[in-house]
């Protein structure tokens, strides 16, 4: 086997140097090179928070309260005055005296005509005059119709006022209340009221007084 030269080392020498330096070192990592490695990536990451400007939250906006509001207290409402009738207290007033024919509960005829006068006193300051009514007010009609006084009344005065009134032709008990009037027909005074009962086939019929009958019924 042959042996190198000791001429041509020397030459080799310095090529080998170079073909390992363009081959470039190889870096081998360790255990102690990666820690000190993360430990400089987290200093790193730590400055960088360090330097930047904390967000600061927005203050929430305090809503404001709404103000109570006054309750209300409701008052009652005192009770109303019904003035009471007094004499002369009025300028058109009047009082109820008597029931001057068919009395309350007469018994009638059925389709009976009839009259019912009553007796009313003038209690107030005004006189009467032509004019002056009586009126249905409510109840039972029995086709009667408002009239006229016809007479001049002075306070204290009294009068007979008549209606001309006809008795259904239906058994039962019937009634009806009436009322004077001024010429402007306002109403005053005390209501005044007509009951009557029309007789049932079998009841007997009383005869009446003669003021009240106005004409016999037609059978």
């Amino acid at each position: 086997m042959l042996k190198p030269s000791n001429k041509i080392l020397p030459v080799l020498l310095p090529l080998l140097a170079l073909l390992l330096g363009a081959c470039g070192p190889i870096s081998v990592t360790t255990a102690e090179d990666a820690t000190a490695q993360a430990a400089a990536v987290l200093a790193q990451t730590a400055a960088a928070e360090a330097t930047q400007t904390p967000t600061r939250e927005p203050t929430p906006t305090r809503t404001p309260s709404r103000t109570p509001t006054a309750t209300i207290t409701e008052t009652p409402s005192p009770s109303p005055i019904i003035p009471t009738s007094v004499e002369n207290d009025y300028c058109d007033n009047s009082a109820f005296v008597a029931d001057v024919t068919i009395a309350d509960g007469t018994i009638l005829a059925p389709g009976q005509v009839f009259l019912k006068t009553w007796t009313l006193k003038n209690t107030g300051t005004c006189t009467w005059k032509p004019g002056y009514t009586i009126a249905f007010t409510s109840g039972n009609l029995m086709q009667g119709n408002t009239r006229e006084i016809n007479q001049t009344v002075e306070p204290q005065g009294q009068v007979d006022v008549t209606v001309r009134l006809y008795a259904p032709y239906t058994p039962g008990e019937y009634s009806a209340v009436w009322r004077l009037a001024n010429g402007r027909g306002e109403p005053f005074g005390e209501f005044v009221t007509v009951k009557i009962v029309v007789a049932g086939q079998g009841t007997e019929v009383p005869t009446l007084e003669p003021g009240a009958v106005f004409a016999t019924p037609t059978p």
